[in-house]
């Protein structure tokens, strides 16, 4: 999925969250990343809603309200 799924870019104007999904075929992996020194409120964003969290830098298992400082996680959608 990560290789050969298609790239999406979900907030292209947000100034400090970087978000994308990767999909192929029925798979869709989700990766945000904060890009910025401060946190960032994400229960605003239409983000995929998390089946299972895979990777992130701090200690979640379900996506965020608030996206620490240089916060990322990778999820399957």
């Amino acid at each position: 999925v990560l290789l050969e799924g298609i790239y999406k870019l979900l907030l292209p104007k947000h100034v400090q969250i970087f978000a994308y999904t990767r999909t192929l075929k029925d798979q869709v992996i989700v990766v945000v990343c904060n890009m910025s020194n401060q946190p960032s409120e994400l229960s605003r964003l239409r983000l995929p809603h998390c089946q299972n969290m895979l990777l992130s830098n701090f200690n979640i298992d379900k996506i965020p309200q608030i996206m620490p400082a240089y916060g990322a996680m990778v999820y399957l959608a």
